[in-house]
């Protein structure tokens, strides 16, 4: 799998972190934050909750999954689940985010069918 090293990685996560708990200093800044980021940064919040608290909620699991079969692309083919992610969601790569939203909510909605 391709990636970001850990510096870049974190640069970005905490860009607009970093320039709202600046934003005192210069009330009149404009911060461009793209739309396309929001599922990477949702997917951090998430990996963080499940460090913190220790498990993932069923909710949370079913997000994790998505967002990999929302990259399954740059995933290899022989990584332990990504069959099984490609069974249940589809290679959602190369899909719209509507489609890709539809597939998560239909997924999510499956899953919590037998959370009680």
């Amino acid at each position: 799998m391709r990636g970001l090293d850990a510096k870049t990685y974190f640069n970005i996560m905490r860009e607009t972190q970093n320039f709202l708990k600046h934003a005192k200093t210069d009330p009149y800044a404009q911060h461009e934050f793209a739309v396309t980021d929001t599922p990477a940064v949702l997917l951090s919040a998430v990996l963080n909750i499940a460090e913190l608290s220790g498990t993932l909620t069923v909710p949370q699991s079913v997000y994790q999954l998505w967002y990999i079969a929302c990259n399954l692309d740059v995933i290899d083919p022989s990584s332990e689940h990504h069959d099984m992610i490609k069974s249940v969601f589809g290679d959602l790569s190369k899909r719209t985010m509507p489609y890709r939203i539809a597939v998560g909510r239909r997924e999510l909605k499956e899953a919590m069918l037998g959370v009680t």
